[in-house]
Protein backbone atom coordinates (compact mmCIF):
# COMPACT_ATOMS: atom_id res chain seq x y z
CA UNK A 1 0.00 0.00 0.00
CA UNK A 2 2.81 2.40 0.86
CA UNK A 3 4.54 1.78 -2.48
CA UNK A 4 1.28 2.48 -4.34
CA UNK A 5 0.88 5.80 -2.48
CA UNK A 6 4.48 6.69 -3.32
CA UNK A 7 3.88 6.00 -7.01
CA UNK A 8 0.69 8.07 -6.96
CA UNK A 9 2.56 10.99 -5.38
CA UNK A 10 5.30 10.74 -7.98
CA UNK A 11 2.76 10.66 -10.82
CA UNK A 12 1.05 13.73 -9.34
CA UNK A 13 4.42 15.50 -9.20
CA UNK A 14 5.04 14.63 -12.84
CA UNK A 15 1.60 16.00 -13.68
CA UNK A 16 2.44 19.28 -11.96
CA UNK A 17 5.78 19.41 -13.73
CA UNK A 18 4.06 18.82 -17.06
CA UNK A 19 1.55 21.58 -16.30
CA UNK A 20 4.33 24.07 -15.54
CA UNK A 21 6.26 23.13 -18.67
CA UNK A 22 3.14 23.74 -20.74
CA UNK A 23 2.36 26.99 -18.94
CA UNK A 24 5.89 28.33 -19.23
CA UNK A 25 6.20 27.39 -22.88
CA UNK A 26 2.97 29.24 -23.67
CA UNK A 27 3.76 32.13 -21.33
CA UNK A 28 0.74 31.35 -19.17
CA UNK A 29 1.39 31.12 -15.42
CA UNK A 30 -2.28 30.80 -14.50
CA UNK A 31 -3.50 27.74 -12.70
CA UNK A 32 -0.44 27.12 -10.55
CA UNK A 33 0.27 29.23 -7.49
CA UNK A 34 3.68 29.98 -6.02
CA UNK A 35 3.58 26.95 -3.73
CA UNK A 36 2.75 24.90 -6.80
CA UNK A 37 5.94 26.10 -8.45
CA UNK A 38 7.89 25.16 -5.33
CA UNK A 39 6.42 21.65 -5.50
CA UNK A 40 7.25 21.45 -9.18
CA UNK A 41 10.83 22.55 -8.59
CA UNK A 42 11.10 19.81 -5.99
CA UNK A 43 9.54 17.26 -8.37
CA UNK A 44 11.93 18.31 -11.13
CA UNK A 45 14.92 17.85 -8.82
CA UNK A 46 13.58 14.48 -7.67
CA UNK A 47 13.04 13.40 -11.27
CA UNK A 48 16.61 14.37 -12.11
CA UNK A 49 18.15 12.69 -9.08
CA UNK A 50 16.02 9.55 -8.90
CA UNK A 51 15.88 8.71 -12.61
CA UNK A 52 19.10 10.37 -13.82
CA UNK A 53 17.13 12.14 -16.53
CA UNK A 54 20.29 13.23 -18.35
CA UNK A 55 21.37 9.60 -18.64
CA UNK A 56 18.01 8.66 -20.18
CA UNK A 57 18.53 11.23 -22.90
CA UNK A 58 22.07 10.07 -23.65
CA UNK A 59 21.26 6.34 -23.90
CA UNK A 60 21.36 4.47 -27.19
CA UNK A 61 18.09 3.11 -28.52
CA UNK A 62 18.97 -0.44 -27.48
CA UNK A 63 19.76 0.61 -23.89
CA UNK A 64 16.54 2.45 -23.07
CA UNK A 65 14.43 -0.64 -22.33
CA UNK A 66 17.02 -2.04 -19.93
CA UNK A 67 17.34 1.33 -18.20
CA UNK A 68 13.57 1.69 -17.75
CA UNK A 69 13.28 -1.88 -16.45
CA UNK A 70 15.86 -1.06 -13.75
CA UNK A 71 13.19 0.96 -11.86
CA UNK A 72 10.68 -1.00 -9.79
CA UNK A 73 7.08 -0.05 -10.41
CA UNK A 74 7.78 1.97 -13.57
CA UNK A 75 4.58 1.22 -15.47
CA UNK A 76 3.64 2.14 -19.01
CA UNK A 77 1.67 5.10 -17.60
CA UNK A 78 4.84 6.50 -16.03
CA UNK A 79 6.82 5.82 -19.19
CA UNK A 80 4.16 7.64 -21.18
CA UNK A 81 4.35 10.64 -18.82
CA UNK A 82 8.11 10.86 -19.31
CA UNK A 83 7.49 10.66 -23.06
CA UNK A 84 4.99 13.51 -22.74
CA UNK A 85 7.54 15.64 -20.93
CA UNK A 86 10.24 14.94 -23.50
CA UNK A 87 7.84 15.72 -26.35
CA UNK A 88 6.72 19.00 -24.83
CA UNK A 89 10.27 20.14 -24.17
CA UNK A 90 11.41 18.94 -27.60
CA UNK A 91 8.67 20.82 -29.42
CA UNK A 92 9.23 24.04 -27.46
CA UNK A 93 12.98 24.44 -27.79
CA UNK A 94 14.75 25.06 -31.05
CA UNK A 95 18.17 23.51 -30.65
CA UNK A 96 19.85 20.29 -31.69
CA UNK A 97 18.66 18.82 -28.40
CA UNK A 98 15.08 19.12 -29.64
CA UNK A 99 15.54 16.35 -32.20
CA UNK A 100 17.10 14.05 -29.62
CA UNK A 101 14.30 14.65 -27.11
CA UNK A 102 11.65 13.93 -29.74
CA UNK A 103 13.45 10.73 -30.73
CA UNK A 104 13.55 9.56 -27.09
CA UNK A 105 9.88 10.46 -26.61
CA UNK A 106 9.00 8.41 -29.69
CA UNK A 107 10.96 5.44 -28.33
CA UNK A 108 9.17 5.69 -24.99
CA UNK A 109 5.74 5.85 -26.65
CA UNK A 110 6.59 2.83 -28.79
CA UNK A 111 7.76 1.00 -25.66
CA UNK A 112 4.37 1.77 -24.08
CA UNK A 113 2.67 0.23 -27.10
CA UNK A 114 4.55 -3.02 -26.57
CA UNK A 115 3.82 -3.11 -22.82
CA UNK A 116 0.18 -1.95 -22.82
CA UNK A 117 -2.33 -4.36 -24.31
CA UNK A 118 -4.88 -1.55 -24.77
CA UNK A 119 -4.75 0.60 -27.89
CA UNK A 120 -4.37 4.29 -27.05
CA UNK A 121 -5.61 6.85 -29.56
CA UNK A 122 -3.88 9.61 -27.58
CA UNK A 123 -0.54 7.83 -27.65
CA UNK A 124 -0.86 7.15 -31.38
CA UNK A 125 -1.66 10.82 -31.93
CA UNK A 126 1.51 11.78 -30.03
CA UNK A 127 3.56 9.32 -32.12
CA UNK A 128 2.08 10.74 -35.32
CA UNK A 129 2.88 14.31 -34.26
CA UNK A 130 6.48 13.41 -33.49
CA UNK A 131 6.91 11.60 -36.81
CA UNK A 132 5.42 14.60 -38.61
CA UNK A 133 7.87 16.93 -36.83
CA UNK A 134 10.78 14.67 -37.73
CA UNK A 135 9.84 14.86 -41.42
CA UNK A 136 9.92 18.65 -41.34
Amino acid sequence: MEQKNYILREVEKLGLLLQVIINESTGNRLGVDVTGYDKIAEAKNNLRSETDFDKLISLKNSEIEEYINSFDGFSYQNIELVGDILKIIGTNIYTQLSELLLEKALQLYERCNTIDSTFSFEREREIGEIRQLQIL
